[in-house]
Protein backbone atom coordinates (compact mmCIF):
# COMPACT_ATOMS: atom_id res chain seq x y z
CA UNK A 1 0.00 0.00 0.00
CA UNK A 2 1.14 3.59 -0.62
CA UNK A 3 0.14 7.19 -0.13
CA UNK A 4 -2.00 8.87 -2.76
CA UNK A 5 -0.92 12.44 -3.54
CA UNK A 6 -3.14 14.95 -5.33
CA UNK A 7 -0.88 17.86 -6.32
CA UNK A 8 -2.49 21.09 -7.53
CA UNK A 9 -5.16 19.07 -9.29
CA UNK A 10 -7.54 21.00 -11.54
CA UNK A 11 -10.11 20.34 -14.24
CA UNK A 12 -11.68 22.74 -16.71
CA UNK A 13 -14.02 21.53 -19.42
CA UNK A 14 -13.51 23.22 -22.77
CA UNK A 15 -10.78 25.84 -23.34
CA UNK A 16 -8.85 26.77 -20.22
CA UNK A 17 -10.20 30.16 -19.16
CA UNK A 18 -7.87 33.13 -19.15
CA UNK A 19 -7.31 35.08 -15.97
CA UNK A 20 -9.93 37.79 -15.61
CA UNK A 21 -12.36 36.21 -18.08
CA UNK A 22 -14.32 34.10 -15.62
CA UNK A 23 -13.59 30.84 -13.85
CA UNK A 24 -14.85 27.79 -15.72
CA UNK A 25 -12.84 25.38 -13.58
CA UNK A 26 -14.83 22.50 -12.08
CA UNK A 27 -11.93 21.63 -9.76
CA UNK A 28 -9.18 24.09 -8.95
CA UNK A 29 -5.84 23.80 -7.11
CA UNK A 30 -6.73 20.68 -5.13
CA UNK A 31 -3.80 19.38 -3.09
CA UNK A 32 -4.21 16.54 -0.62
CA UNK A 33 -2.31 13.54 0.74
CA UNK A 34 -4.43 10.43 1.37
CA UNK A 35 -2.59 8.14 3.76
CA UNK A 36 -2.13 4.37 3.55
CA UNK A 37 -5.24 2.60 4.80
CA UNK A 38 -7.16 5.83 5.29
CA UNK A 39 -10.87 6.28 4.69
CA UNK A 40 -11.19 9.77 3.22
CA UNK A 41 -14.46 11.22 1.98
CA UNK A 42 -15.04 14.08 -0.43
CA UNK A 43 -18.19 15.77 0.88
CA UNK A 44 -20.00 18.58 -0.86
CA UNK A 45 -23.14 19.68 -2.70
CA UNK A 46 -23.98 18.73 -6.27
CA UNK A 47 -21.68 20.41 -8.78
CA UNK A 48 -18.81 21.04 -6.35
CA UNK A 49 -16.34 18.77 -8.19
CA UNK A 50 -16.45 15.60 -6.06
CA UNK A 51 -17.08 13.08 -8.84
CA UNK A 52 -14.80 14.94 -11.26
CA UNK A 53 -11.99 14.63 -8.72
CA UNK A 54 -12.66 10.93 -8.24
CA UNK A 55 -12.66 10.34 -11.99
CA UNK A 56 -9.32 12.11 -12.31
CA UNK A 57 -7.93 9.85 -9.58
CA UNK A 58 -9.33 6.79 -11.38
CA UNK A 59 -7.93 7.88 -14.75
CA UNK A 60 -11.26 8.33 -16.53
CA UNK A 61 -10.58 12.07 -16.88
CA UNK A 62 -7.23 13.73 -17.65
CA UNK A 63 -6.44 16.66 -15.36
CA UNK A 64 -6.16 20.13 -16.85
CA UNK A 65 -3.61 20.97 -14.18
CA UNK A 66 -1.64 19.12 -11.51
CA UNK A 67 -0.74 15.51 -10.86
CA UNK A 68 -2.01 12.26 -9.34
CA UNK A 69 0.79 10.24 -7.71
CA UNK A 70 0.41 6.84 -6.02
CA UNK A 71 3.36 5.48 -4.07
CA UNK A 72 5.77 7.72 -5.95
CA UNK A 73 4.43 6.62 -9.35
CA UNK A 74 2.96 9.40 -11.47
CA UNK A 75 -0.43 8.28 -12.77
CA UNK A 76 -1.57 11.60 -14.24
CA UNK A 77 0.27 14.78 -15.03
CA UNK A 78 -1.04 17.63 -17.14
CA UNK A 79 2.40 19.19 -17.59
CA UNK A 80 4.16 15.91 -18.42
CA UNK A 81 1.26 14.62 -20.55
CA UNK A 82 1.06 11.41 -18.53
CA UNK A 83 -2.23 9.52 -18.26
CA UNK A 84 -2.00 5.91 -17.07
CA UNK A 85 -5.23 4.13 -18.10
CA UNK A 86 -7.69 3.08 -15.34
CA UNK A 87 -6.99 -0.65 -15.64
CA UNK A 88 -3.28 -0.09 -14.95
CA UNK A 89 -3.62 2.05 -11.85
CA UNK A 90 -4.20 -0.67 -9.27
CA UNK A 91 -7.50 0.86 -8.23
CA UNK A 92 -11.04 -0.44 -7.94
CA UNK A 93 -14.14 1.68 -8.44
CA UNK A 94 -17.77 1.37 -7.40
CA UNK A 95 -20.20 3.65 -9.21
CA UNK A 96 -23.47 5.24 -8.11
CA UNK A 97 -25.36 2.90 -10.43
CA UNK A 98 -24.81 -0.78 -9.70
CA UNK A 99 -23.21 -1.31 -13.15
CA UNK A 100 -23.56 -5.09 -12.99
CA UNK A 101 -24.10 -7.13 -16.15
CA UNK A 102 -27.63 -8.58 -16.16
CA UNK A 103 -26.65 -11.61 -18.28
CA UNK A 104 -23.95 -12.74 -15.81
CA UNK A 105 -24.43 -14.40 -12.43
CA UNK A 106 -23.13 -12.81 -9.25
CA UNK A 107 -20.00 -14.99 -9.40
CA UNK A 108 -19.44 -14.23 -13.09
CA UNK A 109 -19.81 -10.48 -12.48
CA UNK A 110 -17.22 -10.60 -9.69
CA UNK A 111 -14.87 -12.81 -11.72
CA UNK A 112 -14.99 -10.64 -14.85
CA UNK A 113 -11.92 -8.44 -14.05
CA UNK A 114 -9.89 -11.55 -13.25
CA UNK A 115 -10.83 -13.28 -16.50
CA UNK A 116 -10.10 -10.06 -18.40
CA UNK A 117 -6.63 -10.05 -16.80
CA UNK A 118 -6.02 -13.58 -18.08
CA UNK A 119 -5.78 -15.39 -14.75
CA UNK A 120 -6.03 -19.16 -14.55
CA UNK A 121 -9.53 -20.56 -14.04
CA UNK A 122 -8.80 -22.09 -10.62
CA UNK A 123 -7.38 -18.79 -9.33
CA UNK A 124 -10.32 -16.86 -10.79
CA UNK A 125 -12.88 -19.10 -9.08
CA UNK A 126 -11.06 -19.04 -5.73
CA UNK A 127 -10.65 -15.25 -5.63
CA UNK A 128 -14.21 -14.62 -6.80
CA UNK A 129 -15.50 -16.94 -4.08
CA UNK A 130 -13.45 -15.12 -1.40
CA UNK A 131 -14.71 -11.74 -2.62
CA UNK A 132 -18.33 -12.92 -2.42
CA UNK A 133 -17.69 -14.22 1.09
CA UNK A 134 -16.37 -10.81 2.12
CA UNK A 135 -19.71 -9.22 1.21
CA UNK A 136 -21.77 -12.16 2.53
CA UNK A 137 -23.10 -13.22 -0.88
CA UNK A 138 -21.47 -16.63 -1.27
CA UNK A 139 -24.92 -18.27 -1.12
CA UNK A 140 -26.09 -16.13 -4.07
CA UNK A 141 -23.18 -16.86 -6.42
CA UNK A 142 -25.37 -18.47 -9.10
CA UNK A 143 -28.12 -15.86 -9.06
CA UNK A 144 -28.56 -13.19 -11.72
CA UNK A 145 -28.82 -9.49 -10.78
CA UNK A 146 -32.57 -9.35 -11.44
CA UNK A 147 -32.97 -12.02 -8.76
CA UNK A 148 -31.21 -9.87 -6.16
CA UNK A 149 -32.15 -6.78 -4.17
CA UNK A 150 -30.57 -3.38 -4.78
CA UNK A 151 -28.35 -3.81 -1.73
CA UNK A 152 -27.20 -7.21 -2.93
CA UNK A 153 -26.42 -5.85 -6.39
CA UNK A 154 -24.34 -3.09 -4.82
CA UNK A 155 -22.49 -5.75 -2.83
CA UNK A 156 -21.68 -7.49 -6.13
CA UNK A 157 -20.24 -4.22 -7.43
CA UNK A 158 -18.21 -3.84 -4.24
CA UNK A 159 -16.89 -7.41 -4.45
CA UNK A 160 -15.97 -6.91 -8.11
CA UNK A 161 -14.02 -3.77 -7.23
CA UNK A 162 -12.11 -5.56 -4.46
CA UNK A 163 -11.42 -8.84 -6.24
CA UNK A 164 -8.27 -7.48 -7.93
CA UNK A 165 -6.97 -6.45 -4.48
CA UNK A 166 -6.56 -2.79 -5.45
CA UNK A 167 -4.25 -0.39 -3.65
CA UNK A 168 -7.08 2.16 -3.53
CA UNK A 169 -10.84 1.63 -3.58
CA UNK A 170 -12.86 4.50 -5.09
CA UNK A 171 -16.58 4.79 -4.31
CA UNK A 172 -18.78 7.33 -6.07
CA UNK A 173 -21.99 7.81 -4.04
CA UNK A 174 -22.50 4.03 -3.94
CA UNK A 175 -25.46 4.14 -1.55
CA UNK A 176 -27.52 6.97 -3.02
CA UNK A 177 -29.86 4.67 -4.97
CA UNK A 178 -30.74 2.53 -1.94
CA UNK A 179 -33.65 3.04 0.42
CA UNK A 180 -32.77 4.30 3.94
CA UNK A 181 -32.72 0.86 5.58
CA UNK A 182 -30.46 -0.68 2.94
CA UNK A 183 -28.28 2.41 2.92
CA UNK A 184 -27.60 2.09 6.64
CA UNK A 185 -26.95 -1.64 6.30
CA UNK A 186 -24.48 -1.13 3.43
CA UNK A 187 -22.80 1.68 5.34
CA UNK A 188 -22.08 -0.79 8.11
CA UNK A 189 -20.81 -3.38 5.61
CA UNK A 190 -18.36 -0.92 4.06
CA UNK A 191 -17.11 0.23 7.47
CA UNK A 192 -16.62 -3.38 8.58
CA UNK A 193 -14.73 -4.30 5.41
CA UNK A 194 -12.43 -1.31 5.77
CA UNK A 195 -11.73 -2.06 9.42
CA UNK A 196 -11.04 -5.73 8.65
CA UNK A 197 -8.96 -5.36 5.48
CA UNK A 198 -7.38 -1.93 5.96
CA UNK A 199 -7.42 -0.86 2.31
CA UNK A 200 -7.33 2.81 1.30
CA UNK A 201 -10.75 4.26 0.47
CA UNK A 202 -11.65 7.48 -1.32
CA UNK A 203 -15.39 8.00 -0.99
CA UNK A 204 -17.69 10.58 -2.58
CA UNK A 205 -21.02 11.62 -1.08
CA UNK A 206 -23.28 14.61 -0.49
CA UNK A 207 -24.78 12.89 2.58
CA UNK A 208 -23.35 14.45 5.74
CA UNK A 209 -24.39 11.62 8.07
CA UNK A 210 -22.86 9.05 5.72
CA UNK A 211 -19.57 10.93 5.59
CA UNK A 212 -19.38 11.37 9.35
CA UNK A 213 -20.24 7.71 10.05
CA UNK A 214 -17.64 6.25 7.68
CA UNK A 215 -14.70 8.60 7.43
CA UNK A 216 -11.42 8.99 9.23
CA UNK A 217 -11.11 12.36 7.52
CA UNK A 218 -13.45 14.43 5.39
CA UNK A 219 -12.47 16.90 2.68
CA UNK A 220 -15.28 19.41 2.22
CA UNK A 221 -15.44 20.61 -1.39
CA UNK A 222 -17.23 23.87 -2.14
CA UNK A 223 -17.05 25.52 -5.54
CA UNK A 224 -14.36 23.17 -6.80
CA UNK A 225 -11.95 23.88 -3.96
CA UNK A 226 -11.17 22.18 -0.66
CA UNK A 227 -12.76 24.34 2.01
CA UNK A 228 -11.51 22.28 4.95
CA UNK A 229 -10.04 18.86 5.72
CA UNK A 230 -10.38 17.20 9.11
CA UNK A 231 -11.93 14.48 11.20
CA UNK A 232 -15.73 14.46 11.52
CA UNK A 233 -15.41 15.88 15.05
CA UNK A 234 -13.05 18.65 13.93
CA UNK A 235 -15.34 19.72 11.09
CA UNK A 236 -18.44 19.69 13.29
CA UNK A 237 -16.95 21.42 16.33
CA UNK A 238 -14.38 23.68 14.62
CA UNK A 239 -15.56 24.47 11.08
CA UNK A 240 -13.35 26.86 9.13
CA UNK A 241 -16.17 29.16 8.08
CA UNK A 242 -19.98 29.45 7.98
CA UNK A 243 -20.19 27.58 4.65
CA UNK A 244 -18.49 24.51 6.12
CA UNK A 245 -20.51 24.82 9.32
CA UNK A 246 -23.78 24.82 7.42
CA UNK A 247 -22.81 21.82 5.30
CA UNK A 248 -21.44 19.58 8.06
CA UNK A 249 -24.47 19.02 10.25
CA UNK A 250 -27.31 21.43 10.88
CA UNK A 251 -26.40 24.98 11.85
CA UNK A 252 -28.15 28.25 12.57
CA UNK A 253 -26.15 31.11 11.05
CA UNK A 254 -27.33 34.21 12.88
CA UNK A 255 -26.11 37.70 11.93
CA UNK A 256 -25.18 39.91 14.83
CA UNK A 257 -23.29 42.97 16.02
CA UNK A 258 -20.62 42.80 18.74
CA UNK A 259 -21.46 45.34 21.43
CA UNK A 260 -19.02 44.61 24.23
CA UNK A 261 -16.25 42.17 25.08
CA UNK A 262 -14.81 41.07 28.40
CA UNK A 263 -12.82 38.18 29.80
CA UNK A 264 -15.81 35.84 29.66
CA UNK A 265 -16.67 36.44 26.01
CA UNK A 266 -18.64 38.83 23.83
CA UNK A 267 -22.13 40.30 23.92
CA UNK A 268 -23.80 40.15 20.52
CA UNK A 269 -27.03 41.86 19.48
CA UNK A 270 -28.85 39.78 16.89
CA UNK A 271 -29.67 41.52 13.63
CA UNK A 272 -33.20 40.16 13.49
CA UNK A 273 -35.22 43.29 12.81
CA UNK A 274 -36.26 43.77 16.44
CA UNK A 275 -33.02 44.98 18.05
CA UNK A 276 -34.21 43.36 21.27
CA UNK A 277 -32.12 40.23 21.55
CA UNK A 278 -28.65 40.36 23.08
CA UNK A 279 -26.78 37.18 23.97
CA UNK A 280 -23.42 36.44 25.55
CA UNK A 281 -21.17 33.81 24.02
CA UNK A 282 -17.63 32.64 24.87
CA UNK A 283 -14.79 33.69 22.62
CA UNK A 284 -13.35 36.89 21.24
CA UNK A 285 -14.29 39.10 18.31
CA UNK A 286 -13.48 42.61 17.14
CA UNK A 287 -16.29 45.16 17.26
CA UNK A 288 -18.54 45.01 14.22
CA UNK A 289 -20.72 42.56 12.35
CA UNK A 290 -20.35 38.84 13.02
CA UNK A 291 -22.10 35.59 12.24
CA UNK A 292 -22.96 33.25 15.09
CA UNK A 293 -22.94 29.55 14.27
CA UNK A 294 -25.29 27.80 16.67
CA UNK A 295 -26.10 24.09 16.41
CA UNK A 296 -29.76 23.17 17.06
CA UNK A 297 -28.78 21.07 20.08
CA UNK A 298 -26.93 24.08 21.56
CA UNK A 299 -30.16 26.08 21.94
CA UNK A 300 -32.46 25.44 24.87
CA UNK A 301 -36.11 26.36 25.28
CA UNK A 302 -36.18 27.78 28.80
CA UNK A 303 -38.31 30.29 30.75
CA UNK A 304 -35.20 32.42 31.48
CA UNK A 305 -34.00 32.70 27.89
CA UNK A 306 -33.01 36.14 26.52
CA UNK A 307 -34.45 35.43 23.05
CA UNK A 308 -38.19 35.53 22.39
CA UNK A 309 -39.93 33.89 19.48
CA UNK A 310 -42.90 31.92 18.23
CA UNK A 311 -42.83 28.27 17.18
CA UNK A 312 -43.70 27.99 13.47
CA UNK A 313 -42.92 24.30 13.09
CA UNK A 314 -42.84 21.44 15.57
CA UNK A 315 -41.91 17.93 14.46
CA UNK A 316 -41.85 14.68 16.40
CA UNK A 317 -38.97 12.47 15.22
CA UNK A 318 -39.26 9.56 17.64
CA UNK A 319 -36.11 9.91 19.72
CA UNK A 320 -36.06 13.71 19.58
CA UNK A 321 -38.06 16.75 18.63
CA UNK A 322 -37.22 19.32 16.00
CA UNK A 323 -38.78 22.75 15.86
CA UNK A 324 -38.30 26.09 14.15
CA UNK A 325 -38.77 29.30 16.11
CA UNK A 326 -39.40 32.64 14.40
CA UNK A 327 -37.22 35.29 16.06
CA UNK A 328 -37.96 38.58 14.40
CA UNK A 329 -36.90 38.12 10.78
CA UNK A 330 -34.81 35.03 11.61
CA UNK A 331 -35.81 31.37 11.69
CA UNK A 332 -33.99 29.42 14.38
CA UNK A 333 -33.92 25.63 14.41
CA UNK A 334 -33.98 24.01 17.85
CA UNK A 335 -33.56 20.38 18.90
CA UNK A 336 -35.65 19.51 21.95
CA UNK A 337 -36.60 16.51 24.04
CA UNK A 338 -39.85 14.95 22.89
CA UNK A 339 -41.45 15.36 26.32
CA UNK A 340 -40.74 19.10 26.15
CA UNK A 341 -41.59 19.68 22.51
CA UNK A 342 -43.62 22.90 22.18
CA UNK A 343 -46.71 23.19 20.00
CA UNK A 344 -46.90 25.17 16.79
CA UNK A 345 -47.87 28.78 17.53
CA UNK A 346 -46.56 28.69 21.09
CA UNK A 347 -44.52 31.65 22.37
CA UNK A 348 -41.15 30.55 23.80
CA UNK A 349 -37.88 31.96 25.05
CA UNK A 350 -34.50 30.57 24.02
CA UNK A 351 -31.01 30.46 25.53
CA UNK A 352 -27.88 29.83 23.48
CA UNK A 353 -25.53 27.45 25.30
CA UNK A 354 -22.69 27.25 22.76
CA UNK A 355 -21.79 29.21 19.64
CA UNK A 356 -18.93 29.93 17.29
CA UNK A 357 -18.25 33.52 16.29
CA UNK A 358 -17.20 34.23 12.70
CA UNK A 359 -16.37 37.55 11.15
CA UNK A 360 -19.11 38.64 8.75
CA UNK A 361 -16.69 38.05 5.85
CA UNK A 362 -16.77 34.29 6.68
CA UNK A 363 -13.30 34.25 8.20
CA UNK A 364 -11.96 31.66 10.60
CA UNK A 365 -13.80 31.17 13.91
CA UNK A 366 -12.52 33.40 16.64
Amino acid sequence: MAELHLEGLGKAFGPVPRRGQGEAWVVRDLSLVIRDGEFLTFLGPSGCGKTTTLRMIAGFLPPTAGRVVLGGRVLSSAAERILVPPERRGMGMVFQSYAVWPHLTAAQNVAYPLRHAGMARIEVEARARRALELVHLEAYASRYPQELSGGQQQRIALARAMVMEPAVLLLDEPLSNLDPGLREEMRGEIAELHARLGFTVVYVTHDQAEAMALSGRIAVLLGGRVAQVGSPRELYERPADPAVASFVGAANLLPGLVETQDGAGVRVRLIDGTGAHVISVPGAAAPGRVILCVRPEAIEITPEGPIRGRVIRSTYLGNRGDCVVQVGALSVRVEERVDRLPRRGEEVTLAVRRALVFTDSAGAPR
